[in-house]
């Protein structure tokens, strides 16, 4: 009766052998794409391989060495067949010493986008999240740099030494600026509170200002002494939102900011709560997370009016070079400082298709790290993404 508590010890050297003989389930992509799976030797050992390096923070690793992460160690019960208690057919299969089989588990990963996200970040450091807008699964989740987890214990010393962090997942943990992409927020939260309307007219004539110690500045200055507040947005004018945030407050900002997902202070950014900031402005006015369809974010009147801001972004604003004939696209570019001696950290936020009669299907976050303007680095890489990712729906 004490034959699970031996096993279950440390010491036990039998636990490292149990532990390799369990032939842990697939993790399938959301067309039956096997993305992770178990290869077993004539000992009857089994070994865990994957699909590609640009599954490794999405997917995770599994390793007897270094333990589990990412997907894997979100299902790992399942993926290991442990069961809720214990049955007739468990208790004879471990009478006949056979091994423990674990469930295949199909997540809302879908390849394709998954390897190209991953192939369009290559080279560079940054991350990319693309969310169905509908239903807030994650399509895609890549960090950049990243590691083989196939080659996860031969190269564990050198991944863990090295300066560009492979095994650091950007995408759920990288903390950056935000730059101009916050200005989807501020702009929000000042509707809400009535402190603005869609009418009002701001005075800008050079494009800069003075608040304290530091000079904002307007990123695409249209060269017009006066616009209104959704031409502001899309010519990415920071004067105009840093004046909306002195209405706010600090205090206001921070909330909108954490009600937005964020959970942060309005100084940071995290690129998987960014894609769902882009999610909630197709249509809906909840972002996909329990707290916030409990209670709702923002009104509906507020959410059109927010994207009409990130449409004319694209159609009039500097993301217009990212323009398609046959997909509309709207979101919100941003370059945000990262230090006197550095590039700047580039970003897009949006969705896809934004026609006014069209509704949404994907949104998507994008940013690298130290890569430029973001209109000119991060837009285009988001659009390539929410193309290959409308095509793929085709007929569906």
């Amino acid at each position: 009766m004490r034959a699970p508590e031996l096993l279950a010890r440390e010491d036990n050297p039998r636990r490292v052998v149990a532990e390799q003989r369990i032939r842990r389930g697939r993790v399938l992509d959301r067309h039956g794409k096997a993305l992770a799976w178990s290869e077993i030797d004539a000992e009857g050992y089994a070994e865990r391989r994957y699909a590609g390096g640009w599954l490794a923070h999405a997917v995770g690793y599994y390793s007897l060495r270094y333990g589990v992460s990412g997907i894997e160690a979100a299902f790992d019960e399942q993926l290991r067949g442990e069961p809720d208690h214990i049955t007739w057919a468990s208790w004879r299969n471990n009478l006949l010493h056979r091994p423990q089989i674990g469930q295949d588990i199909q997540v809302s990963l879908d390849a394709a986008l998954q390897r190209a996200a991953g192939e369009a970040l290559e080279g560079q450091s940054g991350a990319i999240v693309l969310l169905d807008a509908e239903t807030g699964e994650v399509l895609a989740l890549v960090s950049a740099p990243t590691f083989d987890p196939n080659r996860l214990d031969e190269e564990w010393d050198t991944l863990s030494e090295a300066t560009d962090k492979p095994l650091f997942n950007r995408a759920l943990q990288g903390l950056y600026p935000p730059g101009a992409t916050f200005n989807t927020i501020v702009m929000a939260a000042a509707l809400e509170e009535n402190l603005t309307t869609a009418d009002e007219i701001f005075q800008d004539k050079d494009g800069r200002e003075q608040f304290g110690k530091a000079v904002v500045r307007c990123a695409n200055h249209p060269g017009l002494d006066t616009f209104d507040l959704l031409h502001a947005a899309a010519y990415g004018c920071n004067v105009t939102f840093a004046r909306l945030s002195l209405r706010l407050g600090s205090e206001k900002l921070a909330n909108y900011a954490e009600w937005f997902g964020l959970g942060l202070s309005p100084a940071f950014e995290i690129p998987a709560p960014a894609g769902q900031v882009a999610s909630t402005f197709p249509g809906p006015t909840l972002l996909p997370n329990p707290e916030s369809i409990a209670r709702g974010v923002i009104t509906p009147q507020t959410a059109r009016l927010v994207r009409r801001a990130m449409v004319l972004a694209v159609s009039e604003g500097l993301a217009g070079q990212i323009a398609l004939p046959d997909l509309s696209i709207a979101g919100k570019a941003g370059t945000a400082e990262a230090g006197q001696d550095s590039a700047p950290h580039a970003w897009f936020i949006g969705f896809a298709p934004a026609g006014q009669e069209e509704k949404p299907r994907f949104a998507i976050a994008v940013v690298v790290e130290h890569g430029g303007e973001g209109a000119q680095v991060a837009a285009p890489i988001a659009a390539r993404l929410l193309k290959l990712a409308a095509d793929s729906r085709t007929g569906e």
